[in-house]
């Protein structure tokens, strides 16, 4: 699903869930990215920007009670 040069993709920003996919939408020839977890959706952009804009998310600390 990942190409060789893509940096690596951090785990969800709302459960931390590392399960995911891809959809893409074939109107405006974007992708975004969905959680399997929880169901949290990226932002729908170009596919060489996916793993940046999901990675840009801020993040919750998951070591908090």
């Amino acid at each position: 699903m990942m190409e060789k040069n893509c940096k690596q993709r951090r785990p969800c920003p709302f459960c931390g869930g590392n399960d995911y996919h891809v959809e893409y939408c074939d109107r405006t020839d974007r992708h975004h990215i969905v959680c399997e977890n929880c169901g949290a959706e990226g932002p729908i952009v170009k596919r060489d920007e996916l793993l940046s804009t999901w990675n840009m998310a801020k993040r919750r600390n998951y070591d908090r009670p």
